[in-house]
């Protein structure tokens, strides 16, 4: 109550409140307490970028330059690597040989991802498909490729939440239908911080996208702020 009463005396509307942020315009399955202070003058951007924005086509040229490969060795104390998991996943859903994401002749996004990531993306594709009846590659889903085949959302999440972003990780969040990776700065307009609360600054992406990755990134930067209006209150001879 003390904080919420100094926001609002420093011109902000602040509150508290349990809340699940995919039901509150936040793509995201969270369940958690959040505290909020709004500048009512402040309207936020949209939270993903247009597909042709500087920044976005910045990214893919950065990414399409690391030429990146698959890790096919097995990770300390795991039973399989990730060809066995991924060829296991395959034989026991039948698919054979489909791969209906990535069958697709010279398309760019192609040039962006490892062997892993492709194959990853063909299985969550085939998943939805099979078991809901979505075609992922138009309706926008959010998958984390960092997990393995086994963890990333898709078929276990609720139909009618399956274009929304689970708890964002420091990891690579893939956008179905954009056939793109989520940026950093996206990432955080997930987690309420938009682009117009970043002017000024040049961070890279990978750094912003591990911010929002933070589990604890609403409360942190909202603690930075507190103690920021706190400071300056007390510079200022302000109780």
């Amino acid at each position: 109550d003390l904080v919420m009463e100094g926001l609002k005396a420093r011109g902000y509307a602040a509150g508290f409140r349990l809340l699940n942020s995919c039901d509150y315009f936040l793509p995201q399955i969270r369940h958690r307490i959040w505290m909020w202070a709004i500048r009512i003058d402040a309207a936020p951007d949209e939270s993903a970028l247009s597909d042709d924005h500087p920044i976005v086509r910045a990214h893919f040229q950065w990414m399409k330059s690391l030429q990146r490969r698959s890790v096919l060795k097995k990770k300390r104390g795991a039973k399989l690597d990730w060809t066995e998991k991924y060829d296991s996943h395959r034989t026991r859903n039948d698919y054979q040989y489909d791969r209906p994401y990535t069958a697709v002749r010279d398309a760019d996004f192609l040039q962006v991802l490892n062997e892993r990531e492709r194959e990853l993306l063909d299985l969550k594709c085939l998943d939805v498909m099979n078991e809901q009846g979505k075609d992922p590659r138009t309706v926008p889903m959010l998958w984390e490729l960092s997990q393995s085949v086994e963890r990333v959302p898709g078929v276990r999440v609720r139909r009618d939440r399956q274009n929304y972003a689970t708890c964002i990780l420091p990891g690579m969040l893939w956008h179905s239908s954009r056939h793109r990776w989520v940026l950093g700065i996206e990432k955080l307009a997930l987690q309420g911080i938009f682009a117009e609360d970043l002017r000024d600054t040049n961070f890279p992406q990978k750094l912003l996208g591990d911010l929002a990755g933070n589990a604890f990134t609403t409360s942190v930067c909202a603690a930075n702020m507190i103690a920021i209006i706190a400071c300056a209150g007390a510079m200022n001879g302000s109780p």
